[in-house]
């Protein structure tokens, strides 16, 4: 069997996660964007590089979006079995999502390891809530296209 050769991109995406879970380690499971900001200025730290820190190019807001960026990039491997078979499933899904208690008034929030949301009834039911507020949100935006009356109708069902 042939393994796959990490590139340079995987590597360095690997050291960004490990990074962000250090960070989330050392902050109780919770980051923010200034977070990331404030520890990625220094130049020795793997996250630097991800960011412009010319001030002509790019002011705090730019960067605080860069890092909110580079939070959602991180995935983590689902593995479920599939029905009694032995066979399993591997899909990859956000490791960190930002439920609404966590924003304030500008959109702004924290970022919450996804285990950590699972394992919070609080937390996983805010998350539920914002999932279905971006849902409505997105049926909103195309309700006139008939093709996907189904889909807001299982929509309103929630």
């Amino acid at each position: 069997m042939n393994a796959v050769k990490p590139t340079r991109t995987m590597v360095r995406i690997e050291e960004v996660k490990e990074e962000l879970l250090r960070i989330a380690n050392e902050t109780g499971g919770t980051i923010s964007p200034k977070k990331i900001v404030e520890i990625a200025r220094d130049e020795k730290n793997p996250l630097h590089d991800y960011f412009v820190w010319d001030d002509i190019i790019a002011g705090e807001k730019y960067r605080l979006n860069q890092a909110s960026f580079l939070i959602r990039r991180i995935k983590i491997d689902i593995v479920r079995p599939i029905g009694e078979t032995k066979e399993i499933e591997i899909k990859p899904i956000r490791q960190f999502f930002s439920p609404s208690s966590l924003r304030d008034k500008n959109g702004d929030g924290s970022y919450v390891r996804i285990e950590d949301i699972l394992s919070d009834k609080d937390l996983k039911a805010d998350l539920l809530a914002t999932a279905k507020k971006e849902l409505i949100a997105l049926k909103m935006k195309y309700k006139d296209l008939s093709e996907l009356s189904k889909v807001w109708e299982a929509i309103e069902s929630l």
